[in-house]
């Protein structure tokens, strides 16, 4: 892993010394992400990205839409994607 320059977590305001913060997993903004073509990158990649946690959900919210509720309400969140 290469250094990396040292950065205060926008979301924990936390000194952090490595890509992504510890604590809640941000990443520092780099110029080329706030460029149209960097925005056009991040949001092509969010909508064709499926992962197991959205196949989770989906499947879930199918069979048995009322569990989901319950994990979510018992602290159960990370493998399911967040509510909108």
């Amino acid at each position: 892993m290469s250094a990396t320059e040292p950065w205060i977590c926008p979301t924990c305001a936390n000194r952090v010394t490595t890509p992504f913060c510890p604590m809640c997993g941000e990443s520092p903004l780099r110029p080329p992400d706030l460029t149209l073509r960097g925005i056009g990158a991040k949001v092509l990649h969010a909508v064709t990205t499926i992962d197991g946690r959205l196949l989770r959900t989906i499947w879930i919210l199918l069979r048995h839409p009322g569990e989901l509720t319950v994990a979510h309400l018992n602290g159960k969140r990370m493998p399911y994607v967040p509510p909108f």
